[in-house]
């Protein structure tokens, strides 16, 4: 019986992560070029998102999805210090990446709860 080969899988692999973090870089990068104002605002708008999230009664699903967002938002406050990571994808970097990903999910469930209280208050 032959063995399956296993260079292809590994190549893929590594080409999706080749992809996956040039993305990244171009959105970071992209981000850290918008001046203070442009920041300052895009940040209150998350915030609003996470809020009315809570207050339109979306599905818990969407807490995931906006935790991303804010997990994209807090390494680009942060970048001097992800920086070297995104150069040298590593096990560290992913362990950084997924319980980074768990406490912004975190944060915006709070937010969630909060919107969603205020929801319930002005009896929606």
């Amino acid at each position: 019986m032959e063995m399956p080969e296993i260079v292809p899988t590994i190549m893929i692999a590594t080409s999706i992560d080749a992809v996956l973090s040039f993305a990244a870089l171009w959105v970071l990068n992209f981000m850290q070029s918008l001046q203070l104002p442009f920041r300052i605002l895009l940040a209150l708008l998350l915030l609003g998102l996470a809020l009315y999230s809570g207050y339109a009664k979306w599905p818990l699903t969407s807490i995931l999805w906006i935790g991303f967002v804010f997990t994209v938002a807090y390494i680009q406050g942060k970048w001097y210090l992800w920086k070297p990571m995104f150069k040298a994808v590593n096990v560290r970097f992913w362990r950084s990446l997924v319980t980074t990903w768990i406490m912004q999910c975190i944060v915006v469930l709070i937010f969630f709860l909060i919107g969603a209280g205020i929801g319930r208050v002005m009896g929606r």
